[in-house]
């Protein structure tokens, strides 16, 4: 396993982006991208306020999955998702299905082991991960009418 300033410093040089715009878009100087990246004295540590800044500016996240293998935890992406409709009758009966779907593939991937299937269940797993976002988002912005 890499370390971490290993990590970082794959995720500053192997950026399409030169070390100077990844710099800009964090706010901060080339020089102390550089050096964040060197061990010993030459070195400086890497703030962990900075730490997004730099992910999104490389478009890269193997620190974090990095910080994830040490803790034994693990992140997954958001997908954008669709704005359910409220009250929405057929909405919720086609996340049903589409529930439905992606667990029956996942029992036939998981009893035959057919490698060909992964791409599929995978791609119906994500449409069923974005309906769950949608639901979240859903709760999250429910609002209760008055109780009067």
């Amino acid at each position: 396993m890499r370390d971490l300033k290993t990590s970082l410093y794959l995720t500053i040089h192997g950026s399409k982006k030169s070390v100077e715009q990844i710099a800009d878009e964090c706010g901060i100087t080339a020089n102390y991208l550089y050096r964040s990246c060197l061990e010993g004295e030459s070195g400086c540590r890497f703030p962990l306020d900075l730490l997004l800044p730099l992910m999104q500016a490389t478009g890269d996240y193997q620190v974090l999955d990095h910080i994830n293998r040490r803790t034994g935890r693990v992140t997954a992406s958001a997908p954008r998702v669709r704005a359910l409709k409220k009250k929405d009758a057929n909405t919720v009966n086609e996340i049903q299905r589409n529930f439905n779907e992606a667990f029956s593939q996942f029992l036939k991937f998981w009893s035959t082991g057919d490698i060909s299937m992964k791409r599929e269940l995978v791609n119906t797993l994500h449409k069923h991960q974005c309906d769950v976002e949608a639901m979240k988002r859903a709760v999250a912005d429910f609002e209760q009418g008055d109780l009067f």
